[in-house]
């Protein structure tokens, strides 16, 4: 399929596109008891956590960038400045350098990758994170994703990180996250310079 994607950074404008992209992408909680709910949103992936107007317009002051099909939003990448895999002694490390590189900044951390269904697999979130790596490039030594792998393992996002060279540097146990009682998710880096 031949399309000409448009990558622009978001802007106040872009929000109910935005937002109706992540209600479509969003884990549906009251659902996830169902196991043909759990496992259809293994295979299309998924968001946690409700998005608000107010967090949007703190996130598009950084790296907020969209994809777009003739001005229709097919996808979008946030990156966060902040350490969202908060320190605990729930963490298990690979190794201590990479804990130590972890809270030792510059880095950055992908806030969220959404694609719509209808584009998923055409190669539009490598567009979008091959973007954000150039505007990163040179100040930030790493970038680094979270991954839920339990209750359900958000296989496509896992894939995507694996195939664009990111490497597991820690795991969290379980814990009470995102009305989970036994969230589980790992951290993902991905070295931008030697």
């Amino acid at each position: 399929m031949n399309m000409n994607i448009n990558i622009s950074p978001a802007t106040l404008n872009d929000w109910n596109q935005v937002n109706q992209l992540q209600l479509q992408s969003q884990l549906d909680l009251n659902q996830t008891s169902n196991p043909t709910y759990r496992s259809e949103m293994e295979q299309k992936g998924f968001l946690l956590g409700e998005y608000s107007f107010q967090e949007y317009q703190s996130h598009i002051k950084d790296i907020f960038l969209l994809a777009k099909i003739e001005q229709k939003l097919v996808g979008y990448i946030r990156i966060s400045h902040q350490m969202e895999f908060r320190d605990n002694q729930q963490k298990k490390w690979v190794n201590d350098q990479e804990k130590i590189e972890y809270y030792h900044p510059p880095h950055a951390e992908i806030g969220a990758i959404v694609i719509s269904t209808k584009f998923s697999g055409q190669g539009i979130a490598t567009m979008l994170l091959s973007k954000a790596i150039e505007k990163l490039q040179p100040e930030h030594s790493s970038l680094y994703s979270i991954i839920a792998i339990a209750p359900i393992l958000n296989k496509p996002s896992l894939q995507f990180h694996q195939k664009n060279n990111f490497k597991k540097v820690s795991s969290g146990s379980p814990s009470q996250l995102f009305g989970f009682l036994n969230y589980q998710s790992e951290l993902l880096k991905l070295r931008l310079v030697t």
